[in-house]
Parts: structure tokens; sequence; C-alpha cells
């Protein structure tokens, strides 16, 4: 039998189960406060691109929710643990892919916490929106979120819940995102919850047990900064002027030992590894007080050849040096 027809039998047949989710239409789930939406694209759907706060500003809930707001960075798979995340990026990268960044702001500068790349392949465009979406976990004994499929639990239900398995067995859950920019350059997130079932063994069905609305604003870094509480009051900064970046180390540095290794990592953080590795030398080198987790760092990046050719010696020296005190 063919799947939708399947379905469309399933919905009539088994509509006191609740076994089909009307997912209800854009237009009317989406609040009419909030910023316009962009049509629906018609064929192909373009990423959303830009910088967007980490923190949901405003949420519409559908159904009875018992999820909270989610973060950008939990939703794009940038969440670092231990590390604040106060905004996301979404640029283009070389091979059909998005880069998708998150930073902090500490102390004035912007650090990137962060990073994937993710290959547009694995995206799709559901109703006119660009769209992606979790891997299915699946049911069993066990519990939810299982990787495979347990045909055990396919077996054992039917007999456990005495024959009520043969009409409703459920298969497996998962989350889909739809994204879309708004006239004001906020970046609007649909999330869905689904569940997938078996019913009278042959009948496949689905049904959205959440539809939320979510509202991420356009990143404006002079009031994260202010909101981080961390920006020196002399430091000014205005909408269009990015962050100042750690300053460059140098010979006539007077920064500590404990400060230059704090630069160094904030350039080793964004992949900036000629200066991270100028920054860092300078304070395990110190000759008073020199940084044990400077020389502990200089050993992974000469190990790992990070803006310098693989050396392992020097990657042991390092190492036994910081292992020294």
């Amino acid at each position: 039998m063919n799947r939708p027809i399947a379905a469309s039998a399933l919905c009539l047949t088994t509509i006191f189960l609740n076994a089909c989710g009307i997912v209800a239409p854009e237009r009317t789930a989406y609040s009419a406060q909030w910023p316009s939406l962009p049509p629906a694209a018609s064929r192909r759907c373009a990423p959303p691109l830009g910088m967007f706060a980490n923190a949901s500003g405003r949420e519409n809930l559908g159904k009875d929710s018992g999820f909270a707001a989610p973060t950008l960075a939990q939703v794009l798979g940038v969440h670092s643990q231990g590390d604040g995340v106060t905004h996301v990026a979404i640029e283009n990268a070389p091979g059909n892919k998005l880069r998708i960044s998150s930073f902090d702001i500490v102390d004035g500068a912007q650090l990137k916490v962060g990073e994937q790349l993710l290959d547009l392949a694995d995206s799709s465009c559901h109703e006119g929106r660009w769209t992606i979406a979790t891997t299915p976990t699946h049911t069993s004994w066990v519990g939810s979120g299982q990787e495979n499929y347990d045909p055990l639990f396919m077996v054992t239900m039917p007999i456990a819940t005495m024959g009520l398995g043969l009409l409703a067995m459920p298969l497996s859950d998962w989350w889909r995102f739809s994204f879309a920019v708004t006239d004001d350059g906020s970046l609007a997130l649909r999330r869905n919850k689904l569940e997938s079932g078996v019913l009278m063994v042959v009948f496949y069905s689905r049904k959205t047990v959440e539809d939320d609305w979510f509202l991420y604003d356009a990143a404006d870094l002079g009031q994260l900064a202010a909101q981080r509480r961390t920006l020196p009051a002399s430091l000014a900064v205005s909408e269009v002027q990015p962050l100042p970046e750690t300053p460059l180390c140098s010979a006539s540095d007077e920064r500590s030992p404990a400060e230059l290794y704090g630069a160094g990592m904030s350039f080793y953080r964004n992949a900036r590894y000629e200066p991270a590795l100028a920054c860092l030398r300078m304070a395990a080198e110190a000759p008073d007080g020199a940084s044990r987790e400077a020389m502990w760092q200089l050993c992974i990046v000469y190990e790992l050849g990070q803006g310098v050719e693989p050396d392992l010696e020097t990657a042991k020296l390092w190492c036994a040096r910081s292992a020294a005190g």
C-alpha cells in the first residue's frame, strides 16, 4: 500500500488514539506581533545567514510544551561545555557548507568558543523554509534514545500490553527545526517534535507533539557586552564596529605571564596559531613567574603542529618543563 494512502487511512480509523497530529499553518502559528517573515520559498530554500543572539528573546509556544526554549548554539551544535555563548554567526563556507560559530564576550574581547561546518546536503526545504532535523531515536524496553530499533521491543510489547501493542506501537521520535530571517534581521525558529508509530501492524503514521516558535534577535555586540558586564567603561563599542581583538604580544609587552597566557589562548581558540604561539612562548619563558599552563599548551601546539611544523621532541621538552614546574 502506498505510504501516504496508508497514513491517511490510519488517521481516519484511529483518530480516537490521537495517532495523527496536525501542524498548524505557519500564518496562524507564527505570532502576528513578531517581525514579518519572508515569503516561503517555492523551490530552493536558502539557509539563514547573519549573526544572532544565542538566547531566545521571545517565545510562542503552541501545544503544551514541557521543553524550555533552546539556545541557538544547542540547536546548531556549537555549544561548548564550561564556556558561555553570547551569539552565533552563520556564514557560507567552501564546499557547499555552512560555517556555524559560537562566540563569548570576555573583558571586551570577542572569543570563539565553538565551530562546526554543516554540509548543506544534510538540510532540506520543508514547507518553503530551510530545515534541519536530529537523528531519530528509537523506543525500547530500556527507554528512548536507542540508536537502533530494538526487535525485541516489537516482539514483546504486544504480549506485555495484552495485545494492545498491536493497535499502536511507537517507533521513534526526533526534532525538526525550520529557520527564516525576519524583516528586521532576527532569526525565527520553528521547532517540531515528531513521533512515529505503527498501528495494526501495517499502518505507519507520525504525529507532531510539540509545535513551538522562538525568535533570536540580530546580535548587537555592544548590548551583549553590556549584558555580560565585563566591558571596561573606557571602551566604546557601537552597533557597526566589531569588538576590539586581543592585542598582539611583543618583546616590549608589560603584561604578566598569566595575562600573556590568556591572550595566547584567546588567539588559539580562534585558530590564530602564529600570534598564539608568540604569546604562549613569552608566558612560558618569562623570567619571573613563568606560566606552567602556557608550557603545557606549547606541548600540545608542537605535538599537533598548530602554526609550526610538528615537533615531538620540542613537545616533550615543554611537557617536561610544565610537569617540573
